[in-house]
């Protein structure tokens, strides 16, 4: 009887080790897509500031983005993007044309690989 109950322990103490390890790693995931949320809100400010109507609001672009196949690597773009916009329009007054032509030219160095 005692070999059951070290028995019984011992694949309770495994089961709860196995348990701790999975709500710590969807802890993590669910931190990291907090954090991918809240980065993208810049990219999507700077979309409204620029008057993209068709767009969706910065939690159905997000979503979207979380289909892509290479995610990471998507948003990392449009970061760069949102930075490189931000240091070429800071501090200037611009009018929403011409802070339209600086982000479609970021848009097509960045994808296309078409010179700014």
């Amino acid at each position: 009887m005692r070999i059951k109950i070290e028995e019984l322990e011992n694949d309770f103490e495994e089961r709860l080790k196995n348990y701790i390890k999975s709500t710590e790693r969807l802890i993590k995931q669910l931190r990291k897509k907090e954090k991918e949320i809240e980065e993208f809100k810049k990219v999507f400010k700077i979309m409204e500031e620029l008057e993209f109507s068709y767009l969706k609001g910065p939690e159905e672009w997000v979503k979207d983005f979380r289909e892509e196949l290479y995610l990471e690597r998507e948003i990392s773009v449009w970061e760069l993007m949102a930075e490189e916009y931000l240091r070429k329009t800071k501090g200037k007054k611009l009018s929403l044309e011409e802070k339209r032509e600086i982000f479609k030219e970021i848009l097509n160095k960045s994808f296309f690989g078409l010179p700014a």
